[in-house]
């Protein structure tokens, strides 16, 4: 290394990247040890539990992510999801496991893009217009599920993108987040708007279109977690009264954790499912320490 200055700063930048990774692993291990300690309940047993848990919401992460770094503030994530787990459903009834697939995924997108039209179109805050989307997209759910507001697929289909298999579909939509979030000029287009938009638009970025794609390529998220979501229950219910909302809180705060450890380490496909990871943690150790729901959820926001 002493001899050759190009040995030596690769060696010194493997170093650096090993030991901010320990830095952000050190989180959910010491909250681990933590509730391994206070209770019996929680060991390693857990940690399959705890993981199975986090992937819905780590991808559901990997969408919001996309307008929250261009300053947009949307909450129809979660409605999102249930419409397009509801059409991967419906279509899953006449096309099988394709129809499943197609439905989630191409609803999410088709959903993102209706979005996108009326944020261009209305000119309005988004946070308005999300909120605008959640009540609408509610009600068209229970009128697709029809009189019981509830759609369930074969236990066989739902076996497709279960656990362990679920692990399999968040992997690629890990690999497919780093690629669009780190190798494509829209990312750092998007990066720029969130900075500052004036910028943005004098350096020839057209910040309308940039924004409109990140409701679409967030939407593909969503499908991608719709799937997980109708195969880990094996069926979806209709949500009234915008309850869709709590769906998007825990992955907001999985991303924003992410979005902190972002200073130490660069890279938010770690971050955001360490984010999921230790959220999840906290439920699972909350719910072994016998706490209620209301007490938890103080925790939870502290």
């Amino acid at each position: 290394c002493t001899a050759n200055p190009q040995v030596k700063g690769r060696a010194m930048s493997f170093f650096k990247y090993f030991y901010k990774t320990i830095i952000v692993l050190l989180i959910p291990t010491i909250l681990f040890i933590a509730f391994s300690v206070l209770t019996s309940g929680f060991g390693l047993h857990t940690l399959r539990i705890i993981l199975s848990q986090s992937l819905i919401p780590m991808v559901l992460g990997f969408g919001m992510i996309f307008s929250m770094t261009a300053g947009l503030f949307d909450l129809s994530a979660g409605a999102n999801m249930v419409m397009a787990a509801m059409l991967g459903a419906m279509l899953s009834q006449y096309f099988g496991v394709a129809g499943l697939f197609i439905g989630s995924i191409g609803g999410g997108v088709l959903i993102g893009l209706f979005i996108s039209l009326l944020y261009r179109n209305l000119k309005i805050p988004s946070l308005v217009i999300s909120l605008g989307i959640v009540l609408i997209i509610e009600i068209l759910a229970i009128y697709s599920a029809g009189r019981t507001s509830f759609i369930k697929i074969p236990e066989e289909m739902a076996r497709v993108a279960s656990y362990p298999f679920s692990l399999i579909f968040s992997a690629v939509a890990a690999l497919l987040f780093w690629i669009v979030y780190y190798r494509t000029p829209f990312s750092y287009q998007l990066q720029t708007i969130g900075s500052d938009e004036m910028i943005a638009r004098n350096l020839g970025i057209k910040t309308m279109r940039i924004k409109m794609l990140s409701y679409i390529v967030g939407g593909f998220f969503f499908g991608v977690a719709a799937l997980l979501q109708i195969s880990y229950s094996g069926s979806i219910s209709a949500q009234v009264n915008m309850t869709t909302l709590s769906i998007v809180f825990q992955p907001m705060m999985g991303v924003m954790i992410g979005m902190t450890l972002k200073k130490v380490f660069d890279n938010m496909v770690v971050n955001i499912f360490i984010g999921q990871i230790v959220i999840s943690m906290i439920f699972n150790g909350f719910i072994a320490l016998g706490m209620p729901d209301t007490l938890k959820n103080v925790f939870i926001g502290l």
